[in-house]
């Protein structure tokens, strides 16, 4: 399978188990809520049951809506900060290099912003438009190829809308962390962008050498911007694995997902889970008995 088929796969995998996870918790609430308020009107039903259970399920509940209330403010926080740092960027414009690079690039559509910083920045940033960002030192810093090649691997992350997909894959690993396996696939899909952006500026750019001579330089100054959220890096994360990627772009980089341990751990907490789930359906008074 290729990287680019592996890295589908693990987005389908964590935003499959992400819906399945909060329509459980859905179902678990509106079953929950339902009976506590007709059992109002049946006092004789809410005197029988069971203390414990009552106090279980309850306490269950009440997990599930932070779960949901938390997982609403990490996007409402994850859309403000990108509203944040796009602000921040239009303040540090440079008029005359932004509209520089925009002529001198017609192929990226005017999606070029540049601001005005010493530090290294280049990053894809925004949800439903996205815009390229580098700093004045990336401009002035690389040579034409290798700021071409730099602009050609943030044009990959804005093609797929990477910043809203990576965001959300941040959600869902962190919601349901309690899943080794969940954690591992996150890290591998991080790492698989990272690797088919630099392989899309290695086709499209005229000089093969130009992005591993960006890793190098860039692996040499150190990580540099401190928009470090809402936003696609193009140093961030993963370039060990891109500098292998570089010296043989023919041989398939192998990145480890999971332990032994881990993985054994994932599938025992995913079938309790399933059954869990498909015993409310298949049993009433099983799902019920832990919903009241």
């Amino acid at each position: 399978m290729s990287l680019k088929n592996k890295s589908r796969a693990a987005l389908i995998v964590i935003f499959l188990f992400g819906a399945f996870t909060l329509a459980e918790m859905a179902i678990f609430l509106f079953h929950h809520l339902h009976r506590i308020i007709r059992d109002w009107f049946i006092p004789d039903h809410f005197m029988a049951v069971d203390g414990g259970i009552f106090v279980l399920g309850t306490v269950i509940s009440a997990f599930f809506i932070f779960v949901f209330v938390k997982t609403v403010w990490l996007i409402a926080k994850q859309i403000r900060l990108s509203s944040k740092w796009y602000t921040t960027f239009l303040l540090l414009k440079d008029e005359i290099s932004t509209e520089s690079l925009n002529v001198k690039y017609p192929e990226f559509n005017n999606r070029i912003l540049v601001i005005e910083s010493s530090e290294f920045i280049a990053l894809t940033i925004g949800f439903i438009k996205p815009k390229i960002v580098i700093s004045t030192f990336v401009a002035k810093r690389f040579s034409d190829e290798e700021l071409r090649a730099i602009l050609l691997h943030e044009q990959f992350h804005l093609l797929h809308r990477d910043p809203l997909k990576l965001m959300l894959v941040k959600i869902v690993s962190d919601q349901v962390g309690y899943v080794p396996l969940l954690k591992r696939l996150a890290q591998y899909y991080n790492i698989s962008r990272e690797l088919l952006a630099d392989g899309y500026a290695m086709r499209r750019g005229k000089n093969n050498t130009a992005i591993g001579a960006v890793l190098l330089k860039v692996a040499k100054m150190g990580e540099g911007g401190s928009f470090s959220e809402g936003a696609a890096h193009f140093a961030q994360s993963s370039i060990n694995y891109r500098i292998l990627q570089m010296i043989d772009p023919n041989k398939s980089i192998s990145i480890p997902i999971v332990t032994k341990k881990s993985f054994v751990l994932s599938v025992v907490l995913l079938l309790i889970n399933f059954y869990a789930f498909a015993a409310c359906f298949a049993d009433q008074t099983f799902c019920h008995k832990f919903l009241m």
